[in-house]
């Protein structure tokens, strides 16, 4: 099976469990095929951040257990107790984090992305959500002191929570659109601060009134507003992820953003299609609507079949199982952004060298260029 069969296998399981879109032999006869292949498909699965989504469904639909194959049993029960187990330890960070800022300060803090997903009901169960850390929009100093108040520190010993100031953030936002991670053992995710929501090349298209418009998700937190979180979404999926790791769309955000379109009324439907036709990206929003009624089954959905968004989307299915390509195309983005911004102004080229040189971004480099010369 190629990368792209076995994504559209995995979408089947997460399509039935979360949409009720297919029937038990078709499950049954899915989750066949992905065990003759078991190992490509959890590689995949995590790759594409739906691990924790295909394992929590399995789980957790106790109908469903007669037609998992026995051989997969015993794995997939230790796994959801993991993730579980992470999810929660998450959870109380997160609501310590809440009570923290509720009691000792003015300043909001928004909650963003997986994190918010532990506070609301867009999964069954908080095994759903893979985390890699949990992420916040801030605006103040005030927010660094309470993190430090609270026992949180940064790995980056040039990030200091009790000196830095404003002059601090304005600095380190030219370089990166979060703060350098923070830490507090006994936790395991990292804390991520984000004074713009994305990198420089797309902050143009994330929405402006994110503040204005956040709403109460907890005492203490805030939470983007249902048409925000999706905006969000679609533009970190086309502009973020897709510079970042594979050159596409993760299969999770894709149906992240189903289930989250799914809960818009009609008039936060228009909200969504005017943000783009405001920012003059329409073709995003469609080749979103695309990628939802392939995986998703989302008939409901409107997108012009046009042979650009058709061109788009077979290059997307291309690069997903061809490395080198894909790995060219991380090349090509890179030095677009040089080119674009680098080049003529003497910070953004330092910040991009910072960032190359920077471990994580380097080793992703050397694996890319492996990849590109036929290396593994």
């Amino acid at each position: 099976m190629n990368k792209i069969t076995t994504l559209t296998y995995i979408s089947t399981v997460l399509r039935y469990g979360y949409f009720g879109r297919g029937t038990d032999q078709q499950l049954a006869e899915t989750l066949i095929l992905l065990s003759k292949d078991w190992e490509k498909t959890r590689k995949l699965a995590r790759e594409s951040r739906v691990w924790t989504n295909l394992v929590a469904l399995l789980i957790e639909t106790k109908t469903w257990h007669p037609l998992i194959p026995s051989a997969l049993k015993s794995e997939l029960k230790f796994a959801y107790l993991h993730h579980l187990a992470q999810g929660q330890q998450s959870k109380e960070q997160l609501i310590e984090i809440a009570d923290a800022f509720h009691q000792n300060t003015t300043d909001p803090m928004i909650v963003l992305k997986g994190g918010l997903r532990l506070l609301d009901d867009l999964y069954p169960s908080v095994a759903h959500r893979f985390l890699a850390d949990l992420d916040f929009y801030f605006q103040g100093t005030s927010t660094l002191r309470q993190f430090q108040q609270m026992g949180y520190a940064a790995q980056d010993q040039a990030f200091d929570l009790a000196t830095a100031d404003t002059d601090y953030l304005r600095s380190a936002r030219k370089a990166h659109h979060h703060l350098p991670a923070l830490f507090k053992p006994p936790y395991k995710k990292r804390v991520e601060l984000h004074q713009d929501l994305i990198a420089k090349h797309a902050q143009a298209f994330m929405p402006k009134s994110l503040a204005t418009n956040a709403q109460e998700a907890m005492p203490g937190l805030y939470a983007p507003s249902p048409v925000d979180q999706l905006i969000i979404n679609i533009i970190h999926s086309q502009y973020g992820d897709q510079r970042a790791v594979h050159a596409n769309f993760r299969l999770r955000n894709i149906f992240e953003g189903y289930l989250l379109y799914r809960r818009l009324d009609t008039d936060q439907q228009r909200a969504l299609d005017a943000h783009f036709a405001a920012i003059n990206r329409p073709q995003d929003l469609d080749f979103w609507k695309y990628l939802c009624i392939k995986f998703c089954g989302a008939d409901e959905l409107s997108a012009p079949h046009s042979l650009s968004l058709r061109m788009r989307y077979a290059l997307y299915t291309y690069t997903n199982q061809n490395s080198p390509l894909n790995s060219l195309l991380y090349f090509g983005y890179f030095i677009t952004d040089f080119m674009r911004y680098g080049l003529w102004d003497k910070q953004e080229r330092q910040r991009i060298v910072k960032n190359l040189l920077g471990r994580e971004t380097r080793m992703r480099f050397f694996k890319k260029l492996g990849q590109i010369v036929g290396r593994p």
